[in-house]
């Protein structure tokens, strides 16, 4: 295993440095573990940047032959951000084929 993220990095970081440190180490399998930061970073337009972050992440595992393996956070104490983590992980399940 080798790890290549930093914490408070956000899926966009991850996707603007993808080729840079994954793709050399040739992985058979990613871990994807970007989500609450990016929703504080981006803002009213966190969803769809996140997301948009991590369909084009999981595509670029599957161009190297790699198998995405996306982390989501369990339920949090706020009704609302609970509410939206389970959306965003939802829409992340429908969009990405494998």
């Amino acid at each position: 295993m080798v790890s290549v993220g930093q914490a408070g990095q956000d899926a966009e970081f991850g996707l603007t440095f993808f080729d840079t440190l994954v793709t050399p180490e040739t992985p058979k399998q990613v871990v994807i573990p970007y989500f609450t930061n990016d929703h504080n970073d981006y803002g009213d337009d966190g969803w769809a940047r996140w997301l948009t972050a991590m369909y084009k992440l999981g595509r670029k595992c599957q161009a190297i032959g790699a198998r995405p393996i996306f982390i989501l956070p369990l339920p949090t104490s706020s009704v609302t951000q609970a509410i939206g983590h389970g959306i965003w992980a939802d829409e992340l399940g429908y969009g990405l084929p494998i």
